[in-house]
């Protein structure tokens, strides 16, 4: 069993191996940016595009705290550490979404990215290190933010809608009841099929509502 575990062990060492030298060959050019962060959290590579997209240089950024190179306030440096400890702990993949301020066009902008990391191993050190791989997904939430607003104030429109048509509804019903004994025995049936059909719109109208 010892044996077995070891052996599997050092299989999947070498299949993370083999990994960072697929990310580090293929993610120099990639649209999106990729970052490799040490166990202590210190960035050990990133590609053209995490300098493109968070404003940063390769020469001052690498060896420096991921918390510090990303401008991370307490709250995202507390999110982001135990994701890291996290994928470190149990070397499997983790994905989350995180608020970033990045500068662009002259100006601060905070954008949602949807981060993917995943365990590897530094093929200099032999130690287990994290690529953290970010998708900006900012226009999709805000999409996702406008339908969600949409669909609120269409529900309130349709509950201050029907909250009127059944006032109505049931204003009708209790006149019905108040001229059930004025009227001949001629319009009663009339006023039998009316009443049900105002029953039936009540009920539609409950329903909407709920």
């Amino acid at each position: 069993r010892i044996a077995a575990n070891q052996l599997f062990l050092t299989l999947q060492r070498k299949r993370l191996l083999d990994d960072i030298q697929v990310i580090t060959q293929t993610a120099e050019f990639s649209s999106f940016p990729l970052i490799l962060v040490d166990n202590r959290l210190d960035v050990i590579y990133l590609n053209m595009q995490s300098e493109k997209t968070f404003n940063i240089s390769h020469g001052e950024t690498i060896g420096e705290n991921i918390e510090y190179a990303l401008k991370l306030d307490t709250d995202r440096k507390i999110l982001l550490r135990q994701k890291i400890n996290e994928v470190l702990t149990n070397i499997s993949k983790i994905s989350f979404q995180i608020d970033l301020d990045i500068f662009e066009a002259g100006k601060m902008d905070n954008r949602t990215f949807l981060v993917q990391l995943s365990p590897t191993i530094n093929n200099l050190t032999g130690e287990y290190c994290v690529a953290m791989s970010l998708v900006d997904i900012s226009e999709a939430t805000k999409f996702q933010t406008i339908a969600n607003e949409y669909n609120s104030r269409t529900r309130m429109y349709l509950n201050v809608l029907t909250h009127d048509i059944y006032n109505i509804f049931f204003g009708i019903s209790g006149y019905y009841e108040l001229l059930r004994d004025t009227i001949s025995p001629e319009q009663q049936e009339t006023i039998k099929r009316t009443e049900h059909l105002v029953k039936r719109g009540t009920a539609i109208v409950q329903d909407i509502r709920l």
